[in-house]
């Protein structure tokens, strides 16, 4: 075993000397798993310990490295509340779509809703069970702080009518036991109040993209004289547009009086990356032995000609990324766009296009200018950019096609979760997060540093580098 530094020492005497919870701020590339695997010989052999994380890939790598004569259960946090309903209600049926569920309680409760009507539906209902909403207002607060809005004058529905059928939608959700949806198996054993399994010790990674629900979760998963040791990263939160709480590292150390312990020496990221991502995480440092790496500044073009096979092209946005794609493909190189759930949203657009291809663009531009008008109608001041970045990528892709079934097997190609080292892979900063490369190339001009969460998605983008950072402007 290797020597631990000290800041993991001393994380290690906390847990084998010390007495209530602890959480551990671990920044990009710092071993936090290899730490949180470390801290695991470090309880009680009798203790009935716990550790669980979001991916089913990390779950699998800490298995095949915890010790196996301990009773120690590792698990997606998801899987053990799925493993509590079905103590709670016997069999469960569990839907296969993430908005199965809701879908099915909207067609049975209401009919002939409009086709429009179930994507910010889906996205309210799925948001109130994160928040573990339980009012009216919880619901406008919801549908006001993720730009949700929907009316349709044809069908009468008002704004006020949506928020009632979500509310209404959401108390049959959770009085239907025996069939289940994915944010079902932490929302329901909480606002159920079913028998969660109770430990000595629960470890919990990611605790910076934690939402109310699964820090709820969490926290009743331990015994009333057990320990709970959580690792994050503030400066990589980057999902409050799904759910992910505000603060989330602070909520839990609030709610748990909980100890924070740093790890701030990254072990993935060269010297010179390590001092730029120190502008904006001033305790970031990189580690004794690391090598200088190379940050270059540099032009599209120059990133054009020598991007090459296992690169990293990271941009805020899909738009920027789509409008790359084509000229990579015409060299004869092989790239792909990251985000299989975002090629079926775009199809989930242009599968509603019906008319001659000749008018695909004149459709995208009405559909773009529909949903920002739907949207400002309730909220002053909303934000567009994803609806603008949805519309200029089907536009782009689009363009380079001649006919809609061209389009749509382009989107089915284009768009892929698989983690190919044999092409370029240009990602989000969003679908790109725990995942590392020898070479990127971030498209600066497609960033904004106006508020926190734009700061973190820069610093998630630059920390993905293991050697060398092109930063690109055009």
């Amino acid at each position: 075993m290797l020597e631990p530094s000290i800041p993991q020492a001393n994380i290690y005497d906390a847990i084998a000397n010390g007495s209530g919870h602890i959480q551990i701020r671990a920044l990009a590339g710092s071993g936090k798993t290899t730490t949180l695997i470390g801290a695991l010989d470090y309880t009680k052999p009798t203790d009935k310990v716990a550790f669980v994380a979001f991916a089913k890939a990390i779950v699998q790598e800490i298995e095949s490295r915890v010790p196996t004569d301990r009773h120690i259960k590792v698990a997606t946090l998801h899987s053990t509340g799925f493993g509590v309903l079905r103590k709670a209600y016997g069999r469960v049926f569990c839907a296969h779509g993430s908005h199965d569920k809701t879908r099915k309680i909207l067609n049975e409760t209401y009919k002939d809703l409009p086709s429009n009507f179930f994507g910010p539906a889906y996205k309210a209902v799925s948001l109130a069970k994160a928040y573990l909403a339980e009012s009216i207002e919880d619901i406008y607060s919801i549908c006001e702080e993720f730009d949700i809005n929907y009316s349709d004058k044809d069908s009468g529905l008002s704004f006020d009518i949506f928020v009632q059928m979500i509310l209404r939608t959401l108390n049959i959700s959770k009085e239907m036991t025996s069939y289940i949806d994915f944010d079902d198996m932490i929302y329901m054993p909480v606002v159920q109040d079913l028998s969660i399994p109770k430990f000595d010790w629960v470890f919990g990674d990611e605790s910076q993209d934690f939402n109310k629900a699964q820090i709820e979760f969490i926290c009743r998963m331990v015994k009333t004289n057990g320990r709970i040791c959580v690792v994050g990263d503030p400066a990589q939160a980057i999902y409050g547009f799904r759910g992910a709480a505000t603060g989330a590292m602070d909520i839990f150390k609030e709610k748990m009086s909980a100890k924070e312990y740093p790890l701030s020496v990254s072990y993935r990221c060269p010297k010179l990356i390590c001092e730029l991502a120190s502008k904006d995480v001033p305790e970031f440092s990189a580690a004794p032995n690391a090598i200088d790496g190379s940050i270059v500044y540099e032009n599209y073009e120059y990133m054009k000609e020598n991007a090459s096979a296992g690169s990293f092209i990271l941009s805020r946005k899909n738009a920027p990324l789509a409008s790359l794609i084509f000229g990579f493909i015409s060299q004869g190189k092989k790239a792909m766009i990251r985000g299989k759930d975002y090629g079926e949203g775009l199809l989930n657009v242009v599968n509603n296009f019906k008319e001659d291809y000749s008018e695909f663009i004149q459709y995208v531009n009405d559909w773009e200018n529909e949903e920002i008008i739907r949207l400002k109608k309730r909220i002053a001041n909303p934000k567009t950019d994803m609806i603008e970045d949805k519309a200029q990528c089907l536009r782009i892709i689009g363009s380079n096609c001649k006919s809609k079934n061209e389009l749509i097997d382009n989107i089915k190609n284009l768009f892929s979760d698989v983690n190919d080292k044999s092409a370029i892979m240009l990602s989000t900063t969003h679908k790109a997060k725990g995942l590392e490369s020898d070479t990127v190339y971030v498209l600066a001009d497609t960033y904004s540093h106006s508020e926190q969460e734009e700061r973190n998605l820069w610093y998630v983008a630059i920390t993905r580098s293991k050697n060398e950072l092109f930063i690109i402007n055009p």
